[in-house]
């Protein structure tokens, strides 16, 4: 029985004690004195009489007219004259119906009428006895309206000082829930504060709950900060804090994936010219600052594009990332000229130049192909005295590109028509099972077209703002496929975690089919979640109600803002493949891996590794704490 329901009963047999004793106690003091009431008036009526009786003739007839005339009155339950042998010589005794209370009460307290004697007298010597003995009903009525009044005041008592009490309970048990929940919380590792309850009692539990919390925040904060530090150390170069060659690399592979790339987009490289004659002639400083200058031009140019990104693939060469961008004349002539901009502190005769390459791809472009045409237009930018520029064609597909109203209307079509397939691959856990699949979805444009893999269609889908239509179509599709037994994963877009109403909406899809959302997990990326935190929530409080799973994809690369995380009550997290190719040599990854694993669980979330594409990489992760993974390495 919960603390609540033991003080509410307290407080209910308190008052059922307390009244029961008070009852009792006033209707026998009542009954006492209604007893007491009724003795008194039985003796001074029997003396009365006696004496109207002693001056009169005692002839029967008279002394019988006295008895009538008095019983008559209806007062009294029996009138006996007896002479001084005994013999009653007048009399009457009346028929009692009613006693003014139900049977149960009269049994329950009785009354007793004592019986008031008087002496008549005939001239010195006395004649007989008179005894009067009066009805007791008008005591038992009056005794039971006062039981009545009585218990009708308790009750009205009882309601309110019930009412004070659950009202006074209830201020306790708000704040004791919260802490309760607190403690919950903390159980299921998320930590939580709350405000310090008002009552003296709770509010010294509810503050060094508070402490506790903010405690073990400090020490997640600080780990968060160490791992952030290893993190940027095995990721970034040193000085630039650029992405360096092989965080770079990687995320071009993710980027070129056909099925969860982000489609078409614009590689541009540079390289300063004669870097080590200007290290000789200038000194490392001044060659320090024309790197990070160029590092500058970099960022900027990655900052035009919402996934943007730059690296320095080595001493000389950047490189800078753009997906979702079709136009590389445009970005090679701003990279081009931010680099002509530069103005180091360096002698007259060794002013840096630069050259600069760009091209477009196209998701499923091998890593290798792309490098070297962009190598190739890179020795070409270099010959001559200046600043060279050089945009290289993409390889085009025979058929016509499609104009953005063209998408939209296919698109749409396809939407509509349920034009979608589905296809999955095991995400195999360490202990030997099967975790979950991961679902990738293919699309057709039209009734006898290809299957178009993500990568063609979902930057089309993105750019038209269909994002949150698309995710719909994918869960409903969900709920056909696959085993009774399967578990599958839907990886949202960022954009359909801001959309209204959307989490109603993917709500509706799963309840109606609730043995699909048993088996059912959500994947959000890490950017949507910090972008759209709000969106985010109803959608994982609505998902997890009807007993999904709830995680966040392609964790990772915003590790300084873990923090963010503490309190959604997620049940995992899978780090993006960025990080996870490679793994075997980089040392640095390893270790911030290894520290990752171990701030999760503590966070109660198991990890996931994305994208493995090696076996070495696949061996190392059970090591590092990883309860599961997924990609080429695992599925063979």
């Amino acid at each position: 029985m919960s603390l609540y329901r033991q003080l509410l009963l307290a407080i209910v047999v308190s008052i059922a004690l307390a009244f029961a004793g008070s009852f009792a106690a006033t209707m026998l003091a009542a009954r006492g004195y209604l007893e007491q009431q009724l003795a008194i008036k039985n003796a001074d009526n029997a003396a009365a009489l006696a004496l109207s009786m002693s001056q009169l003739e005692k002839d029967r007839a008279t002394l019988d007219l006295q008895v009538v005339s008095l019983f008559e009155t209806g007062q009294y339950e029996s009138i006996r004259v007896t002479n001084t042998r005994g013999t009653v010589v007048a009399g009457r005794v009346a028929r009692i119906d009613d006693v003014g209370a139900p049977g149960w009460f009269v049994a329950l307290l009785p009354i007793e009428s004592k019986p008031g004697n008087g002496q008549i007298g005939d001239g010195f010597r006395q004649f007989g006895t008179v005894e009067i003995k009066s009805v007791s009903s008008f005591a038992y009525r009056d005794l039971y309206l006062g039981a009545q009044h009585m218990l009708t005041g308790f009750v009205a008592a009882a309601l309110a000082i019930g009412a004070l009490g659950a009202g006074i309970l209830s201020r306790i048990r708000r704040p004791l829930a919260r802490i309760v929940e607190q403690a919950q919380a903390i159980m299921d590792r998320r930590y939580l504060t709350v405000p310090p309850p008002s009552v003296p009692e709770l509010r010294s539990v509810g503050e060094a709950m508070n402490r506790m919390v903010g405690r073990v925040q400090t020490m997640f904060a600080e780990e968060a900060a160490r791992l952030e530090t290893m993190r940027m150390a095995a990721n970034l170069d040193d000085l630039t804090r650029l992405s360096n060659r092989g965080y770079f690399m990687n995320q071009l592979r993710g980027v070129l994936d056909v099925d969860t790339g982000a489609g078409a987009g614009v590689l541009v490289l540079f390289r300063l010219r004669d870097l080590a004659r200007i290290n000789l002639a200038a000194g490392r400083v001044a060659a320090d600052a024309l790197l990070r200058g160029a590092a500058k031009v970099a960022e900027n140019a990655a900052d035009s594009a919402p996934q943007g990104i730059a690296g320095r693939l080595n001493g000389a060469d950047f490189a800078i990332l753009l997906p979702a961008v079709d136009d590389p004349q445009a970005v090679a002539a701003v990279v081009a000229a931010g680099l002509a901009a530069l103005v180091p502190p360096l002698p007259q005769q060794v002013q840096p130049l630069a050259a600069t390459a760009a091209t477009s791809y196209a998701p499923g472009e091998e890593v290798g192909a792309l490098m070297a045409r962009l190598d190739a237009a890179l020795a070409s930018a270099e010959h001559g005295d200046g600043n060279g520029c050089v945009v290289v064609s993409q390889p085009r597909a025979a058929e016509r590109p499609l104009g953005g109203q063209e998408w939209r209307e296919k698109l749409s079509h396809a939407l509509r028509c349920g034009w979608l397939r589905l296809d999955a691959f095991d995400t195999r856990a360490f202990d030997g099972t099967s975790s979950h699949r991961e679902c990738f979805v293919r699309l057709r444009l039209d009734d006898d077209g290809e299957w178009l893999p993500a990568g063609r269609f979902l930057p089309q889908v993105a750019r038209l703002h269909l994002t949150a239509d698309f995710d719909l179509a994918v869960a409903r599709e969900m709920t056909r496929f696959g085993g009774a037994a399967d578990k599958l994963a839907l990886n949202l877009s960022p954009d359909s975690l801001g959309a209204s109403g959307f989490g109603a909406r993917l709500e509706a899809i799963v309840a109606a089919v609730p043995d699909f959302a048993r088996r059912l997990w959500i994947d959000a990326p890490e950017k949507g979640i910090l972008q759209f935190p709000d969106g985010f929530r109803d959608i994982l409080q609505r998902m997890k109600a009807l007993g999904c799973r709830v995680g966040a994809d392609h964790f990772g690369r915003e590790f300084d803002r873990i923090g963010q995380f503490h309190g959604l009550g997620l049940d995992y997290v899978k780090v993006d493949a960025s990080f996870i190719n490679g793994l075997a040599a980089s040392r640095g990854n390893q270790e911030f891996l290894k520290g990752v694993c171990g701030i999760c669980h503590n966070m109660g979330l198991d990890i996931y590794a994305l994208g493995v594409a090696t076996d070495e990489d696949l061996a190392l992760l059970p090591e590092l704490g990883f309860d599961g993974a997924t990609g080429p390495a695992v599925t063979g």
